[in-house]
Order: structure tokens, then sequence, then C-alpha cells
């Protein structure tokens, strides 16, 4: 059924008349941005040329006996950047247009000749140039080409000369090529290069399509030809009883009159829609500005941008997928039963939704009301899930009126789409070059051949920077060997792997977040997610190539939520009546016992677990607890460096848990830590009993000061790195956000004078975010000893998203009020998506810098 939803979210969104209407004249703009006329130019020696060369990720480290260009070097008198060609080496300049161009090389013969002649071929163009010693600018004309994917490949070939005790052969040095237009006058005119132009079509159409899907309200959808019915104001029916399915059909009111067609309009009458376009309209501005600016790096770079975000939505699409399939949701029903039986509520878009049934189960990520009903409403909203009312006040039972399914999955999945693309897009974008990806694709070599019979194990041990030896578990190889022998068994097939897969999984972890946050309300968790999404810390570890890094902490997270899922515990049955002191479906007076009688009347509304025979739950409670240790023997296999924050972390939740739970609840913190602790022989029996010398002269080294690659690293110092890459943006959110769950206010439902009362699933998950953040205070003490805080970083960034969130959700539900427009507007929502913005802005231009100007 999702998936039928799913379609017909995308038949409607195709169906727009406007969405047409904006690929024309993006197709138009992008046409006209080629006729901007601006010249290109190469610094060959410079930091940005490897990606032109034709060398791909070798060009900086160029084997003497490879094909290209050998290394950059730098004259020491002038400071003049330039590389020798060899017997032939090649420039390549993607997408730049099809007009006539004047090219432009100054570059140098041989030392140990007067003259060099050379064959140079632009295209399908050839010259016979003769170069003397000296530099010399030379430049040659190049008439349009008969392409319509007009490419400037230049070839340059030359005899070769081997210098005294160097082993290279050297052509001709290069200093600069410059690509520019042979008229700049209107009368020549440019033909767009069609693969970029329709690369950045397809790149503003998943823009639009995952717009449009996060804000078409849930009750618009139906055939993608066929408008659904309007949606009529929520009356009170006092001569109609409350579930009765008989009656008239409420009288149409003012409201639910459907707006007037035609252009001005959407396809399925929804004004708000129009706001779909924003997200393709900015990425149509910035490809225009790009042209005139930096032309040569977006037309390099397009095609990967079109695949990097059609993966992103295609993986958004079985999110959501999965949700559905999770969840039950009847995506289009009618709303006229829906009134006569009072079932039916309407979100702030006047959306006719249906309840869900309290009797079935609700696994998934969309368990929490949608973000809009708290942006709207302010204190005193639900934004919890409909099994566990957190956000309501005083002790209630659940909400019968919330939706199960709204817009809050979609941004989820729209956050996790953000994601994706980010990691994925920077790491193939030509210009990014890192040398641990070459080594981890490596590491996934040995593994096929450990496979193959070529190597006898595959127990890996690295080196730190200090040069002591520490192991290196293989689990991300041990995965990742099989697909890249599915994909060619190749070196280049394993760095795509690496790319991709680091990607989806770091990604994924905004998922994680998001489910562990959901408990805390639905706009703490979107905040959480979107804070790691756009978390510097998290690009930083990907720029320096940390690939098994990432793999363990995403694991190591997934081990966190399945912790607070098992510290839950089965939920007991109604017939256990007041006895019970551990359902969660007590919500805000988990507590307290229930008073005499309350235990056997329960609702059967009030939680999944109520409605479950215990064999079901104890079945439930056994697949958590092996997931658990499953994704702890990942962690521990995954990264040296996470194992040893693992057993820090857990043991930390494990004595806060003992030292700050009730009293009723301390005793199922032993079973998770028997877990861990089965988890922990596991991996050490199938690997780190290989390397208990390594591990025993590390942890001497480190108890007795001689573990760092240095003297005199000033607190100062790691401060400062800690605030550059968590983030001058995160950093004060977090802070307020930890003072908030500290005190029990990230809630919406309290007052100035009293937090709200706070569940058991609360307690739960604070107790574990609260032993997650205490455990961060000595790992970063331990970057005073090694001088690299790059893996803390990255450590403590999830636990601090998800403090930042709660300090969102807190801003967000601030009585404060502003005008902007001549609309009112919360102050704390303006301020949130002026957060956003900024933040947004913030990690393009670091992950730009590290893309552009770093190598590792």
């Amino acid at each position: 059924m999702a998936v039928v939803e799913e379609a017909h979210y995308i038949g409607r969104s195709l169906a727009s008349r406007w969405l047409w209407l904006f690929l024309l004249i993006a197709a138009l703009a992008i046409a006209a941005a080629y006729q901007v006329k601006q010249p290109t130019a190469l610094d060959i020696g410079g930091p940005t040329d490897c990606p032109w060369l034709g060398t791909s990720q070798y060009c900086l480290k160029v084997p003497p006996v490879s094909p290209g260009w050998n290394d950059s070097e730098t004259e020491p008198a002038t400071g003049i950047t330039y590389r020798w060609s060899k017997a032939q080496s090649e420039i390549l300049l993607p997408g730049l247009g099809n007009q006539p161009y004047s090219v432009t090389l100054r570059w140098a013969g041989q030392p140990t000749s007067a003259t060099t002649p050379v064959t140079l071929t632009i295209n399908a163009q050839q010259f016979h140039p003769i170069l003397s010693v000296d530099y010399q600018e030379q430049t040659f004309f190049v008439p349009r080409f008969g392409t319509l994917n007009p490419d400037l490949h230049i070839t340059i070939q030359a005899p070769t000369f081997r210098p005294t005790k160097d082993a290279r052969q050297l052509g001709v040095r290069v200093v600069w090529v410059r690509v520019e237009p042979a008229a700049y006058g209107v009368s020549t005119l440019v033909v767009p290069a069609i693969s970029v132009t329709l690369s950045l079509l397809v790149a503003l159409l998943i823009l639009y399509l995952i717009s449009w899907r996060i804000l078409l309200p849930p009750a618009a959808v139906g055939r993608w030809d066929d408008r659904p019915p309007p949606a009529p104001a929520l009356q009170s029916k006092p001569d109609v009883a409350e579930g009765q399915q008989g009656g008239p059909p409420p009288a149409p009111t003012p409201q639910s009159k459907p707006p007037a067609g035609g252009w001005g309009r959407n396809a399925d009458q929804s004004p708000r829609l129009g706001y779909a376009l924003v997200a393709p309209a900015i990425g149509l501005l910035l490809a225009l500005a790009a042209f005139a600016f930096s032309r040569l790096n977006l037309t390099g770079f397009a095609p990967q941008l079109a695949m990097a975000l059609l993966w992103a939505y295609l993986f958004f699409l079985l999110v959501l997928i999965f949700d559905g399939r999770s969840t039950t949701y009847p995506y289009r029903q009618s709303s006229e039963l829906a009134s006569t039986r009072g079932e039916a509520i309407a979100n702030v878009d006047g959306d006719v939704l249906h309840a869900p049934s309290p009797n079935l189960p609700q696994w998934g990520w969309g368990v929490a009301a949608t973000p809009p009903n708290l942006l709207q409403r302010g204190r005193g909203a639900d934004v919890h899930s409909p099994s566990l009312p957190i956000g309501g006040r005083g002790v209630g039972t659940p909400s019968p009126s919330l939706p199960q399914r709204g817009r809050g999955q979609a941004i989820a999945a729209g956050i996790f789409a953000l994601a994706f693309a980010l990691r994925l897009g920077g790491m193939t974008h030509p210009q990014f070059i890192t040398s641990d990806l070459i080594f981890h694709a490596h590491h996934i070599d040995d593994m096929l051949g450990f496979f193959s019979g070529q190597r006898q194990n595959f127990f890996f041990d690295g080196q730190l920077p200090n040069g002591t030896h520490v192991p290196y578990p293989s689990a991300y190889y041990l995965l990742l060997a099989p697909l890249e022998w599915l994909f060619g068994g190749t070196t280049e097939a394993g760095m795509l792997l690496l790319r991709f897969c680091s990607a989806l999984l770091d990604a994924s972890v905004t998922l994680l977040l998001y489910r562990f946050t959901l408990r805390f309300g639905s706009a703490a968790a979107l905040g959480a997610a979107f804070l790691y999404a756009v978390g510097p810390a998290s690009f930083q570890l990907f720029s320096a190539g940390n690939h098994s890094n990432i793999f363990a902490q995403t694991m190591f997270i997934a081990a966190l939520v399945c912790a607070a899922e098992a510290l839950h515990g089965p939920t007991p049955s109604p017939s256990q009546g007041e006895g019970s002191s551990q359902s969660p479906s007590r919500g805000e007076g988990s507590s307290q016992r229930p008073s005499r009688g309350e235990g056997s009347s329960q609702s059967p509304s009030q939680g999944e677990g109520s409605s479950q025979s215990p064999s079901r739950q104890k079945g439930q409670l056994v697949r958590t607890y092996g997931l658990y240790v499953l994704f702890s023997v990942l962690t521990m296999l995954g990264h040296y460096g996470m194992f040893i924050a693992a057993v820090g972390i857990t043991l930390t939740i494990g004595a806060v848990w003992l030292i700050f739970a009730p009293r009723d609840l301390r005793g199922r913190i032993w079973p998770l830590l028997g877990a861990f602790a089965v988890a922990l022989l596991i991996s050490y029996l199938l690997y780190y009993v290989h390397f208990n010398a390594q591990i025993g002269g590390q942890i001497s080294g480190l108890l007795h000061g001689s573990g760092g690659r240095g003297n005199g690293y000033a607190p100062l110092a790691l401060l400062g790195d800690i605030l550059k890459w968590q983030g001058w943006i995160l950093l004060p959110l977090a802070l307020v956000g930890i003072v908030l769950l500290l005190t029990g206010r990230y809630s919406t439902a309290g007052t100035r004078t009293q937090p709200p009362p706070v569940g058991e699933e609360l307690i739960i998950r604070t107790l574990v975010l609260a032993g997650w953040l205490l455990a961060c205070i000595p790992l970063a003490a331990t970057a005073l000893f090694d001088r690299d805080t790059i893996r803390y970083n990255y450590l403590a960034l999830p636990a601090l998203c998800i403090c930042g969130g709660l300090a969102m959700q807190w801003l967000a539900a601030l009585p404060v009020t502003t005008r902007l427009g001549g609309r009112q507007l919360r102050a704390g929502v303006a301020l949130i998506g002026v957060v956003g913005v900024v933040a947004i802005v913030n990690i393009a231009l670091i992950w730009g810098d590290l893309v552009f100007y770093h190598y590792h």
C-alpha cells in the first residue's frame, strides 16, 4: 500500500503544470548563462589542477612509469608552480560550451636543447609549435566543435629526457592554460553542453519532487489525474453519536470551498504547494552564479551532482515506503465518513486525517505528531507518539486525534536525503582527493586476496602518527569485499563503494537520531537530525577519509537506539492492574502508581504493548537484545578507536543509570551490560586476541604519558579545535539543550514555575543521553595526549545534536510573536529558520573548502 501511495505522490507532482513551466524556464536560463562569456584558466601544478589532468586519484602522487603528468613542482626563486609533461599528457576541460576558442599555454621546452618540437592537439585541431628553454606564451585558435558535447581535450606530445639520478621521463614544463572565447560579442552564440544541461535539469527535478512530497498534505493524495475532494471544516455534531456511520454529510462551509483553478493554482488546488518551487529555484540561482564565477567546477560536477541527488531521492522514497509498511495509514478515505464518525482532525493546512487504530503496532520512524501541529499551537501542543503522551498537560491518556503519519516523516526523510547528497556529492566532486580513500580500498583488495587464498588472514594492524602499532579491525572491509568483487574487483570500484556506502551509513545516522529523540517530541527529533546532517565534524572525517570510523560509529549509534528500546523492557498487560509500575502507557504519570482500579480499566488506546501477548512482548525484547549485540560487535570490529569509546560510553551509561535511575528501574541495566559483555567477548575472540601485545603497549604508553606526538599541547588549542569542528551554530544550541535536559523542561507542556511530568520512556532516554555526554569528557581529554580531536569531535556530534534538537523545540514553543510581512509569526520559529539557513550556508563553505583545497 505504501508503494502505491508514493506512486500517487509522484504522479500528482509530475502533473503540476508549474513544474514543467519551471523546467522550461530553467533550460532557457542555463542556455542564457552559457552566453556569459568568461575565460577559464587552469593553474598547472597548483592545488586545483588534478581533476582535469586525466590521471584521476593518483595525479598528486604519480608513479614514474604511469601515463599522464609528473608531480607538481615549485621554482624556489619565483614561486611559479608547474608540471613536467611525459611523452603524452592530456588536459580535459568538460562542458564549456560549443563556440570558437583561443587557447593560450604558458610553457617552456627542455633545458638540454635549445628548441623542443611539440605536437599539440586540441580536439581535432593539430599544431606543431617549437619551444625554447625560457617560458613563453603561445595562443592557438580552435573553431567551433562538431559535437553536441563540447569537451575541450588538449593533448601534448613531446620527446622526453631523463635527468641524472632521476627515474622520471620529462617532456616540457607547463605553467598554466587559459581558454577564452575567440569573440566576446553577442553575435557568436554559445551552444550549451547537452550533458551539463540535462544533468542540471534532472537535479532541479529531483529537488522539486522532494519538496513537493514534504509539502503535499497526506489527505490530498489520490489518483494522479484525480483531484481529491475538498476537506470539510470540522463541526461539532451533537445529533450524531460518536462512531455512528449514518447521518447526512456536513454542509459546505466557506473554508471547504475549493479555490479557483487555472495557472494561479497548483494541480491539487493547494496554494501552499507553490513553496515546493523554492528549493529548485534556489538551486537554479546557484547554478547560474556558478556559470558566471566558476564554470569549470560546475560543468565538471554536473553529472555527479545529478547522480548523487538521484540516489538521495531513491533512498528518500525507501524511507517513506518502509515507514508506510511499518505503520498503518489510510492514504485516502472518505472525508464524509470521517466527519460523521468523529474520527477526523484537521492539521494546520485543513487536511482531514484519520486517527490511527490503537490496536495496531506502531514501529517506524513516524510515530509522532507532525511538526506543524507543534509550531501552530505552541505551549501545550501534543508532540508525542500516539502510544505515549508526553506533551500534554497533566496525566492523560493518548490522544485519539493524532494522525499516525504526517509531514514529520517526510521532513525526516528529506533531511536524510540532504545528508546523503551532501556527503556523496562532495566526495564525488572531481576536485575531492584523499589518500585514505586509496588506503581503505587497498584493504578491501587484501580481503579479496584472503578469499582467493593469496593472503593468510584478515588481521590488519595500523600505526598511529606517533609510531605506535594498534589493531586495525576489518569488519567494514569484510562486508564491502563481495560488493567490490561483484563490480569488477578493482581498486577503483572499491573507492566508489567506500564513497557510496560511507555516505549512506552516515546519512542514516540522521534517522537513528530522529528515532532516539522522537519521544522528546517530533520537533526535537527533526532538529537533531538536521543538526547532524549539517554538522562540520562529520564532514571533517569524510575529508580525512576515515571510512572505518564512519562505519563503526553508525553501528554504535544503532546499538544505542536498541539499548534504549531494550531498557524500556516488556510492557505489562492490562491484567497486571495496579501492581504494574513499568507500563509506558501511563505517559507523564509513569513515575506514580495508578490509583485503585485504574490499572484494570486501561483503554486499549494506551499503547501498543497493551494489546500484545506476553510471549510476543518477550520475543520483541529478545530481538532487540540480539540487534544490540550485533551492532555492538560490528562497532568493536569496525574501528579500534570506536572499540575504546564504546566500552567507555557503555560503562558510563551503566554508572549513571545505577546512580540516578528510579529504584524500580535500576535492575534493567544488568541485562544490557551483560549483552555488552557478550559482544565484547565475541569481538575479542574473533579479532583482538591476536593483538594483546599492541593493546597492552598502547595502554602502558598512555598511562605513562608517552602516547602523544609531542609535549605542550595547550588545552586552549584543543578547545579551539572543538569549537571549529562542532560548529559555532551547534554548540550554543547544545548547551541550552543540556540545561533543558537536566531540568526536565524540554517538553512544551510545562509552565514557567513547574516543569512537565516525565514519563518512563523519557527517563530511559535521558539517562542514556546523560551517560553519553558525560563519557565524552574523558574522551576529549585523551586528545591532550595524541593531539587528534577528529574522532572525539565526530563521537560527540550526535549527542550534542540531540541536545540541540531539544533547544530548537523549546524555542519553537516560545509564546513570543513577531510580525513579518504583515503576518504574525512566532519569534522562536523565525529564529530557528534563520539558524537553519545560516547552518546550511556555513556547512557549504566548510565542506567546499575541504573539497577544493585540502588533501589528506
